[in-house]
């Protein structure tokens, strides 16, 4: 269960760092 958790929270915190990026990039590009 822990281990669900902490993958879970990785997984959280890398698609939001992707998120942040691509409206960056977006912001870049306009």
């Amino acid at each position: 269960m822990l281990g669900l958790l902490r993958y879970l929270t990785n997984l959280a915190f890398w698609a939001l760092i992707a998120y942040i990026g691509l409206l960056l990039a977006i912001a870049l590009i306009l």
